[in-house]
């Protein structure tokens, strides 16, 4: 029985028949099944007009060697929805990216922009809706989830509203394009918001930067968001506002620069005295005290040997130094204080009389008189695998006794203390 030309066993025969064919039917037949040649399906589907059976060939040619196919389909169709969804979530890059090319839809390139795993098909999205006239909220959106700088600025240079500029400032992806946001502020509270809100580092300086409210800084110096925060204290001269700062402060960085920006005495010695939580404040506070009586006392009462050092090195009464070595020269923990305040007194016949009376008085492997090493004569044990030095009071790890533990010629054994548990690793070849 005869069979029609385009069922021939001979590829270019097929071929021919099919650029006669009409009957949608029967080419829709050819584009599903032809397998024995893709150039004939190629074929059948470009005379295809029928959009259902265009998107039933997408969905259901799962092998990928004939991705291609799903490509001349897509270039058939024009159901947006079906390309928005193709261009997002189709497994072949080509697919996706000939569907991206075909949707017009604003709405549906957004969503592929936003919700598409693919940057090269977000870009071209993103492409398309610059160069279509984008309303603001569509620059925002695009300004923000663009990977490509170049498009992210564009969106950028067509924004006028300032939360929006702010907005992008503090959320883009692209750091260029955050800082071209936040180049077209102008807004003093928007660029507090920035300051306080945006976890870029370098966005959070350059809106500092930009502010010139005293109340915004303090505001910002205080609110412990970034490293930068300190720098809103650079640009602070109001003294009542630095004390402020200096008290309340998060950040201990905006605190201590705070403190050296502070004159008022007053203030400085409440700090230096009252401040519980950081050493580091009061000892910066301490630097800027010239009240040598509130310097001895801290000097001598400070729970931070820090700090006591500190204070000394601020004492100029030679009678408050020696009144402090001659306190302080019996107490083991005192020893680094008492050897500061030592260094400081100029009056060799009280240090020649401290050397004979008290020499050698150890402390940290050294007599804090004479500055001479212990020899570490006398070691006992104070427990497990350590030892402590009866004359100087030094420790150390001492006596133990390492099993291996792992076997790794190249990276490293390891090796514990059966006694004490400490372990070691040696150096492999690796």
């Amino acid at each position: 029985m005869f069979k029609p030309a385009w069922q021939s066993k001979n590829v270019q025969t097929r071929k021919r028949a099919v650029k006669k064919l009409t009957d949608q039917t029967i080419i829709a037949y050819i584009a599903k099944n032809d397998k024995e040649d893709s150039d004939v399906r190629k074929e059948a589907i470009m005379k295809l007009t029928d959009q259902t059976v265009l998107i039933d060939i997408i969905k259901h040619e799962k092998d990928n060697y004939y991705a291609f196919i799903r490509r001349v389909a897509v270039e058939k169709l024009t159901d947006q929805l079906v390309l928005s969804d193709i261009a997002k979530n189709d497994k072949d890059n080509w697919v996706r990216m000939k569907a991206i090319e075909k949707l017009t839809d604003k709405t549906l390139l957004l969503d592929v922009a936003k919700n598409t795993k693919d940057c090269d098909v977000r870009e071209v999205a993103v492409e398309k809706l610059i160069n279509n006239t984008p309303t603001q909220e569509v620059c925002v959106d695009i300004a923000k989830i663009s990977v490509s700088a170049n498009c992210g600025i564009k969106a950028v240079e067509k924004l006028i509203d300032e939360s929006m500029l702010a907005d992008v400032a503090m959320n883009a992806v692209n750091h260029a394009v955050c800082y071209s946001a936040a180049k077209k502020m102008t807004d003093q509270l928007l660029f507090k918001e920035v300051a306080l809100k945006t976890k870029k580092l370098d966005i959070q300086e350059y809106a500092i930067e930009k502010i010139f409210n005293e109340n915004f800084l303090e505001e910002i110096a205080k609110s412990g968001n970034g490293s930068y925060s300190y720098k809103a204290v650079e640009k602070l001269k109001n003294q009542t506002i630095l004390i402020d700062v200096a008290k309340n402060a998060i950040h201990v960085e905006a605190r201590k620069a705070a403190i050296k920006k502070i004159n008022n005495q007053k203030a400085l010695i409440d700090i230096a005295i009252n401040e519980k939580d950081y050493h580091t404040i009061r000892g910066e506070a301490v630097r800027k005290l010239v009240d040598q009586a509130v310097l001895a006392n801290i000097a001598v009462n400070d729970v931070s040997v820090e700090v006591r050092i500190i204070a000394i090195e601020k004492i100029n009464d030679q009678s408050v130094l020696k009144e402090i070595v001659l306190t302080e020269i019996d107490i083991k923990e005192s020893s680094a204080v008492c050897r500061a305040a030592i260094i400081k007194i100029t009056d060799n016949l009280f240090y020649k009389n401290l050397k004979k009376e008290k020499c050698h008085k150890w402390g940290g492997g050294y007599c804090i008189i004479c500055c001479k090493e212990c020899e570490h004569q006398n070691w006992t044990s104070i427990g497990k695998c350590r030892r402590i030095c009866t004359i100087c009071g030094k420790q150390e790890e001492a006596g133990h006794r390492y099993k291996q533990i792992t076997d790794d010629y190249y990276y490293g054994s390891w090796y514990e203390c059966t006694v004490c548990g400490n372990r070691y690793q040696d150096m492999g070849v690796g």
